[in-house]
């Protein structure tokens, strides 16, 4: 009888991705939070990058974006006064926001139990989310 290898590190994280882009979706219902648009090529935007790792599964962080205003209007625009600084502004406040950055910026190590934890966390989430 095989023993199942326990994933690694990479595929924990890979997994942990996905559940909690299909997350962001449901909690959007799939609409831009740009243009309110509902459109099949589309994904999560982080406001700080996904190298970020105190914020790269943060609701906070997170929005739901069709492509074209990820890549085109959305990147582009994080500078104070821009379009995503302003509307992250509104959307957390101030403090929020101030603190958002603090955890970006501060290192964050996760180990494998925090991965599988989360994931599981996500899992529970979805499924309570499913059933309304």
């Amino acid at each position: 009888m095989k023993i199942p290898k326990e994933k690694t590190y990479s595929q924990l994280t890979k997994e942990l991705d996905k559940m909690f882009s299909l997350y962001i979706k449901k909690k959007s219902k799939g609409v831009c939070f740009k243009c309110g648009l509902v459109k099949k090529n589309a994904g999560v935007s982080h406001y700080f990058g996904r190298k970020y790792r105190g914020t790269r599964w943060s609701e906070e962080n997170c929005d739901w974006a069709c492509w074209g205003d990820h890549f085109y209007h959305l990147e582009k625009y994080k500078q104070k006064g821009e379009f995503y600084y302003n509307y992250m502004l509104k959307k957390l406040g101030q403090a929020e926001f101030d603190m958002l950055e603090i955890k970006a910026h501060t290192v964050t190590k996760l180990s494998r139990i925090d991965l599988i934890i989360l994931i599981e966390d996500l899992r529970q989430t979805l499924a309570i989310m499913s059933k309304i």
